[in-house]
């Protein structure tokens, strides 16, 4: 027996892990309530690997890509010690942004009191505060994020005691070797605009229900809507 959740009974998710003949959906609590979505956002998306990126889209020393991740401001940076790493663009002084969009920059300047910042996230400069007390510019880091490329896919995880990502997928390192995966590079990236909660999506993609609709004519043929008959 499951426990109560915000908006949603114990007895409501219980029918949800019934065997397939007696289960039932999520009711609508579980797509339109912030406090779900939030508990979600805290004990599954802040503690899974995300990817976020390809190492082609920070090339060369320098490159950044900066990004909203699960509400909070951070960057992609390729350092200059040839590292790529994924950290808060967010200044340690007053919380202005040190940089938006991408491009390629030796330093991160922000551009309230110009605080300046390396590749690596270290400040280096930290105007008029010379002889402050208590204060050194070598103990102030923008804070950083864990970060594992795989594939050319730059990944990144809040939890720090998160396990690695390569050793859990191993078993698909075999078959994605045909792709050539690390070989591959943006081309183009396309943005949709998704007004609706993310189990919507990934419901879609889980069942084979619409192709006896709208995919008739080709995923129908390889993914069948209609369970397979048992053998007689």
């Amino acid at each position: 027996m499951t426990q109560d959740l915000p908006g949603l009974s114990a007895d409501e998710t219980d029918r949800v892990a019934r065997l397939l003949e007696e289960a039932a959906t999520l009711p609508p609590a579980a797509y339109i309530l912030d406090d779900i979505f939030e508990r979600e956002t805290e004990r599954m998306f802040r503690k899974s690997w995300l990817p976020l990126a390809r190492v082609d889209q920070v090339a060369k020393p320098g490159d950044f890509l900066a990004m909203d991740l699960l509400g909070r401001p951070v960057m992609i940076v390729h350092g200059q010690d040839g590292e790529i790493r994924v950290m808060s663009r967010t200044c340690l002084h007053r919380a202005a942004q040190v940089a938006e969009g991408n491009g390629n920059r030796k330093l991160f300047t922000c551009p309230y009191h110009a605080w300046s910042y390396d590749t690596a996230g270290q400040l280096l400069r930290a105007p008029l505060l010379e002889g402050a007390e208590d204060f050194s510019e070598p103990d102030c880091r923008l804070p950083q994020v864990r970060t594992e490329i795989w594939q050319g896919f730059i990944l990144a995880n809040f939890d720090p005691d998160a396990a690695p990502f390569a050793p859990q997928v191993t078993t698909f390192e075999t078959y994605f070797e045909k792709f050539r995966l690390v070989d591959m590079a943006v081309v183009r990236t396309l943005a949709y605009a998704s007004d609706w909660n993310w189990k919507v999506l990934v419901e879609n993609f889980m069942e084979a229900y619409q192709h006896i609709g709208v995919h008739q004519e080709t995923l129908e043929h390889s993914y069948h809507a209609r369970l397979p008959r048992a053998r007689q």
